[in-house]
């Protein structure tokens, strides 16, 4: 299992927060919540849950039916993205941040995932393994104007953006 730690920039003051069995945490934007995903093994079924910074409050925003990864708050904490695997892959999807109104975004037969926000909230970047590789794509959040951003001879994973 993967543990969750709260510390100081300083190295003081190690706390692990007792509940989260899992991993990928994710602050909210007001710094009142985290959420993360439960997590057992690939193949049981798991939970994006959101939890208080002292472990208190735990809600469960969306389980069953597949395996979820990496939930990400947006920037302006309405919603969070998250990957999840149905059986052929792994897509991209977003909910509103009390875990109503799941959507589907990306539906492929690749492995979707590392979705990040754009800053103002409106799309996402994320990583996609298609052709053998994994490349950049942008997508708006209702799903629209998909479209591949790097070609790379290496992976690209994990993207960021700048502020």
């Amino acid at each position: 299992t993967s543990e969750v730690w709260l510390i100081d920039p300083d190295g003081t003051d190690a706390t692990q927060i007792e509940e989260i069995r899992g991993g990928h945490p994710d602050w909210s934007p007001d710094g009142l919540r985290i959420v993360y995903h439960t997590f057992t093994d690939w193949i049981s079924p798991n939970a994006i849950v959101a939890i208080d910074p002292d472990g208190a409050n735990p809600d469960t925003l969306i389980s069953g039916g597949g395996i979820y990864l990496e939930p990400v708050w947006s920037p302006d904490g309405t919603q969070i993205t998250f990957a999840m695997e149905d059986e052929r892959s792994y897509n991209i999807w977003i909910m509103n941040a009390d875990g109503s109104n799941p959507v589907q975004l990306t539906d492929n037969d690749h492995w979707d995932s590392d979705a990040e926000w754009s800053p103002d909230s409106s799309m996402l970047v994320f990583s996609s393994m298609r052709n053998n590789s994994f490349e950049l794509y942008l997508i708006n959040i209702d799903g629209s104007g998909e479209r591949q951003i790097t070609s790379t001879s290496v992976h690209a994973i994990q993207p960021a953006w700048r502020p």
